[in-house]
């Protein structure tokens, strides 16, 4: 999430440094639209950081969303 309130929709950015990186070989980017369920000024103690009910739901969906990409542990 980048603040407590989500910015208007803006047109993804084609040539980002995110997007450059991720066209890399062996580099995994989550979707930019992950945490935007996360952007209620509820979830966050100021300004740019998360408060504990925040950080436990952006843990929460990093972890699923990881565990979805990478798949179970290999043995």
């Amino acid at each position: 999430p980048r603040a407590p309130v989500s910015p208007p929709d803006a047109p993804p950015k084609l040539a980002s440094a995110v997007r450059q990186i991720a066209s890399q070989p062996n580099v995994i980017v989550l979707n930019e639209r992950l945490f935007n369920q996360l952007e209620h000024p509820d979830l966050f103690w100021d300004g740019q950081h998360l408060n504990r009910d925040g950080m436990e739901q952006f843990s929460k969906v990093l972890a699923t969303e990881v565990r979805r990409v990478l798949g179970p542990p290999k043995p």
